[in-house]
């Protein structure tokens, strides 16, 4: 039986509309192997911006200054939390979306299915079992390993959203637009640090080094079909 926050019984429940997708698995979407480092960034990175560790975001983009630009990036964070500099939200906490949840249980789940045949240290992988830590949705993701390496995906609606705003958000990122990280960090319309967040944003913006990725885009996009039989309305995105 699955644990955690609001725990019910996942294994005995009637199937409802928000248990996995029940196509023929051979026509369930599936991320290539070149893709999956990039799938697990996107997951990763939009995790922690709704956390409030905006610093970590020197991990998955290049820099002119990288130690630099993660103080700018970690100020930015701090201002919008209101917690000391470098300091984030847990993964539980009640204070960020669990949308950031979802997105952290598929990244385990993809970890653990990918983690006997790691091939190169391009990411980190998981050997213990996940947990789901999602209240919103009953089960844990699905993710299949498949023999060339690429990861087959069976999710629920509210988790195939999650995943295509996390995707979103690393491809805006990719394109230069730094500020996008304010959106899911800020967790409110009105933050009283949006104003000095927005301050070290744009120092740290100076510093990046945008590298657009058409292969990830197109892989948003195909995504998209295959999940939303109408295109994604993605969150506003602040400009600069």
């Amino acid at each position: 039986m699955t644990t955690g926050p609001t725990a019910r019984d996942t294994e005995n429940h009637a199937p409802d509309s928000r248990d996995h997708d029940t196509r023929d698995p051979d026509t369930l979407p599936v991320v290539p192997v070149q893709d999956v480092p990039a799938l697990l960034s996107a997951l990763d990175l939009f995790t922690r911006a709704h956390m409030g560790q905006l610093g970590s975001a020197i991990e998955f983009f290049h820099w002119k200054d990288r130690e630099q630009a993660s103080s700018f990036l970690s100020a930015a964070g701090a201002a919008l939390s209101g917690l000391p500099y470098r300091g984030y939200h847990g993964i539980h906490s009640l204070e960020i979306s669990d949308l950031a949840r979802v997105c952290w249980d598929l990244l385990q789940v993809i970890r653990h299915e990918v983690h006997h045949d790691r091939p190169s240290a391009r990411y980190t992988v998981l050997s213990n079992p996940p947990v789901r830590s999602s209240a919103t949705e009953p089960v844990l993701p699905k993710a299949t390993r498949l023999g060339d390496g690429s990861i087959r995906l069976s999710l629920t609606p509210g988790q195939a959203e999650s995943l295509l705003q996390a995707m979103y958000l690393y491809d805006t990122v990719l394109r230069g637009n730094l500020k996008a990280l304010l959106t899911p960090a800020c967790r409110g319309l009105v933050n009283p640090g949006m104003a000095e967040a927005g301050f070290h944003i744009r120092k740290a913006r100076e510093l990046m080094e945008p590298r657009p990725n058409d292969e990830f885009h197109s892989l948003t996009k195909c995504l998209e079909m295959a999940f939303r039989p109408r295109p994604l309305k993605p969150a506003v995105f602040a400009r600069m």
